[in-house]
């Protein structure tokens, strides 16, 4: 007989395998980003050349959280707006839930890269539901860089319990030393998330939003 941990192993490799046929089917998403600390003006006076290539899908301002106030990067998010860019930024991994709806408020984001701080708050994570912002949560780098206890006690849980959208990523593949795949293992072995849980947020991100690699 095969031991129930040896099972759960082979179903998840078996699925990613299955993802990864899928794959073939999905276009490429490449992103454009900024750090928080670049210069505005000129990010703004450039960013349509970049857009114009039709390379880039996507938006993103990843860096320090405190660096710059929201509001300084609207010209940003208006001309990715105009242009049809799917709308991202950096914010709730070691910031508030309040950081991370704000935020979206006034970037008018897509999606939320990290997102973590978001489970302190009902009013944020109803909020996030119910507008279907998807956060691109990445476990082992939350807790590597301590901003999560451990995996049994992620955030995530919270997360996916209050019905928020989540995708599973690893951050920065070598830094991080993961793959999406043994993200989901390390999470489904902590019993952070169940396997129904994990397969529903597999889907997703295979059926149209990026993750973050």
């Amino acid at each position: 007989m095969i031991p129930s941990e040896k099972k759960s192993e082979s179903f998840f490799r078996i699925q990613f395998l299955m993802g990864s046929l899928q794959l073939s089917r999905i276009f490429s998403q490449p992103e454009l980003t900024y750090i928080s600390a670049c210069d505005i003006d000129s990010a703004t006076d450039s960013i349509d050349e970049y857009i114009k290539t039709g390379f880039f899908k996507s938006l993103d301002v990843c860096g320090g959280e405190n660096i710059r106030p929201f509001e300084a990067f609207i010209p940003l998010y208006r001309k990715a707006e105009h242009y049809g860019l799917t709308k991202i930024i950096h914010v709730g991994e070691s910031g508030s839930a309040d950081d991370v709806r704000k935020a979206v408020e006034v970037l008018g984001l897509d999606e939320v890269h990290h997102g973590i701080g978001a489970a302190t708050s009902k009013d944020t994570m109803r909020f996030l539901a119910d507008n279907h912002i998807q956060l691109n949560v990445c476990s082992s780098s939350n807790v590597m860089l301590r901003y999560a206890k451990d995996y049994e006690h992620h955030p995530i849980k919270t997360l996916v319990e209050n019905g928020v959208e989540v995708t599973i990523n690893t951050d920065d593949l070598l830094i991080f030393n993961s793959s999406i795949e043994n993200e989901y293992l390390k999470l489904y072995k902590a019993g952070t998330l169940s396997v129904e849980q994990l397969e529903e947020i597999r889907l997703r991100g295979l059926n149209g939003k990026r993750e973050l690699l």
